[in-house]
């Protein structure tokens, strides 16, 4: 019993790990990912638009960039426990299990591909095109903080710092 006590323990202390972006935080990774990696402004107005029509590596890199600096993208895959916490954020209705299912079988898809930018880039095409409600968390989990969240957040980031 002692023993599921600390695992427990230890499974909600990585989950709390997880700081979830705020829009705010977003803009600046979207920033710096877009200047290391040479991404045009027209680029971004295409993902902006959540448009995945893009060919290019600069774009691939970038998308992952954004990933590794929100925690959801480590040693070369998706965290899906952290993904799942970021789209919480968002929308009070989500369905684990289902987005669970779709990340994973879209990691499974592209698991192949050794060139981890593309990779990042095509699970998000390919999470986002499995089904309408992936797209309305994505967007919906960038909203800005509650002012109480906020402050919380912000402590908590300071504490983390990478």
């Amino acid at each position: 019993m002692k023993f599921l006590i600390i695992v427990a323990a230890f499974v909600t202390l990585a989950y709390a790990e997880h700081v979830c972006t705020d829009r705010e935080k977003f803009l600046e990774y979207r920033a710096a990912c877009a200047s290391a990696n040479g991404v045009t402004d027209e680029q971004i107005e295409h993902l902006k638009q959540y448009q995945f029509d893009l060919e290019n590596e600069s774009v691939y890199c970038h998308v992952k960039c954004i990933f590794e600096k929100m925690d959801l993208f480590k040693d070369g895959t998706f965290v899906t426990d952290n993904v799942l916490h970021q789209l919480h954020h968002g929308t009070k209705d989500l369905d684990d299990a289902a987005v669970r299912a779709d990340l994973d079988s879209c990691v499974e898809e592209f698991k192949a591909e050794e060139d981890k930018c593309k990779f990042a880039f095509n699970v998000l095409k390919c999470f986002n095109g499995k089904n309408d409600k992936n797209l309305g968390y994505l967007k919906s989990s960038f909203v800005a903080h509650t002012e109480g969240e906020h402050e919380h957040a912000h402590v908590h980031d300071h504490a983390h710092h990478h």
